[in-house]
């Protein structure tokens, strides 16, 4: 990395208190443990910290990379030359309700909120449980279980290229399957969600309830980025069952290993690389294809 830009990205975490971590180790960093280092990892303290490092790069002509929990992103094996940041300080992850209201961080994560929501007796996010990504990332993707982030989402604070913020109203914005229309340099820093009064006792049952039956269908207890390809739109199969019934349960490159309990999912058995991972994630690309005439659309993100 340029040394002028390293000694100006630590001027600015030492003016906010913001942490800015060259050659970061990444497996650690996230859900699935691959992946190798990062020319910086910048954890801004507050959004004007974040907003003067936009501008930064902007002017340099480059722009950060937002990284929740890396649930769904694929680090690559070596190193990275990007400046990745992460909303993770608590100025990031405020939860507050009001009503039947809740305004939180896009750092916070989903199964906080959900949590937060349940205790005050609101119905409507625990269809999302399970999901183990920040509040920021699951509506830029409109993450979904049993119901989808943006059948809840009001409105959101929206920062662009240059630090500018504003928020904006649901009506404004457009989300399909595992998609909005928020453009990639467009940050998410808050969201406010419109809920339901519910019955403490009855909400707390069903979360565990819904938790349980995920667990049953889902490898959660194992390193994973979750759903690798989306369902294919127009065919009544979802992935999971056209990757069983192409045979390419268990399937395996070095340790990375389709799941035997859900066949969406590639899990990391220890000691993986992204070059096993997707290596795999193309030959069950193939192996479905050649079956069915099906070419699957990933879900997650390779950096």
């Amino acid at each position: 990395m340029d040394k002028k830009i390293k000694e100006e990205l630590k001027k600015l975490s030492a003016k906010y208190g913001g942490t800015a971590l060259f050659g970061a180790s990444l497996p650690s960093r996230s859900t699935v443990g691959i992946g190798g280092s990062a020319d910086v990892w910048y954890e801004p303290f507050c959004p004007e910290e974040f907003r003067d490092l936009k501008r930064f790069l902007t002017d340099l002509g480059k722009r950060a990379v937002l990284i929740g929990n890396a649930s769904n992103i694929l680090f690559p094996d070596g190193r990275l030359k990007a400046i990745l940041v992460n909303l993770s300080s608590d100025v990031f992850k405020e939860i507050n309700i009001d009503g039947a209201t809740i305004t939180t961080g896009a750092g916070a994560s989903l199964g906080s909120v959900i949590s937060a929501s349940v205790n005050a007796g609101l119905s409507g996010l625990e269809g999302l449980v399970g999901i183990p990504g920040t509040v920021g990332g699951a509506i830029k993707m409109n993450a979904g279980y049993k119901s989808s982030v943006s059948d809840l989402v009001e409105r959101v604070l929206v920062m662009d290229s240059t630090g500018s913020m504003e928020w904006r109203d649901k009506k404004d914005m457009v989300f399909g399957y595992r998609w909005s229309s928020l453009d990639d340099d467009e940050v998410i820093l808050q969201a406010v969600f419109s809920l339901k009064n519910g019955d403490k006792k009855k909400l707390r049952e069903r979360l565990k309830r819904d938790f349980k039956e995920k667990m049953t269908k889902q490898p959660l207890d194992k390193r994973s980025l979750g759903s690798i390809f989306k369902n294919p739109p127009g065919i009544s199969r979802k992935s999971a069952e056209l990757i069983d019934m192409a045979g390419l349960k268990g399937a395996r490159e070095g340790a990375a290993v389709v799941s035997e309990k859900h066949a969406n999912f590639i899990i990391n058995e220890g000691g993986a690389y992204a070059e096993d991972y997707m290596r795999l994630v193309e030959k069950v690309r193939q192996g479905v294809f050649e079956k069915f005439g099906i070419l699957m659309e990933m879900e997650i993100k390779v950096l």
